[in-house]
């Protein structure tokens, strides 16, 4: 299976704040209370998303950078799933990459 198929497995309340952990990376879904306003019911939840590199904490992408914020946990999770799997297929970014210590000097990456 090619990772990009693999199924990603999310912990934590999906319908509040959950994560994932998938090709060294972390994917978060987090519900938003008071967004933009609507005259008759008040604020619309949205749910914000990203994903992070777990070796450096670098955000990749996420609602703040690209697609609208999603307005259910499903949608937020599937923009977050949809990121990271870019990051793999297009970007070449996957776990099989790594950082070696090359006579304990010098950083080299190297690709699996």
């Amino acid at each position: 299976m090619n990772m990009s198929e693999e199924t990603i497995d999310w912990y934590g309340d999906l319908d509040d704040d959950c994560c994932a952990q998938w090709g060294g990376m972390l994917l978060r879904a987090e519900w938003m209370n008071g967004g933009p306003k609507d005259e008759e019911n008040g604020p619309i939840p949205f749910w914000w998303w990203a994903v992070s590199s777990m070796e450096t904490g670098d955000v990749l992408d996420s609602s703040n950078y690209s697609r609208p914020s999603a307005h259910s946990g499903d949608e937020a999770r599937n923009y977050a799933e949809a990121a990271a799997r870019s990051w793999v297929v297009v970007k070449g970014y996957n776990k099989y990459s790594q950082l070696e210590l090359h006579n304990k000097r010098k950083l080299k990456f190297r690709r699996l």
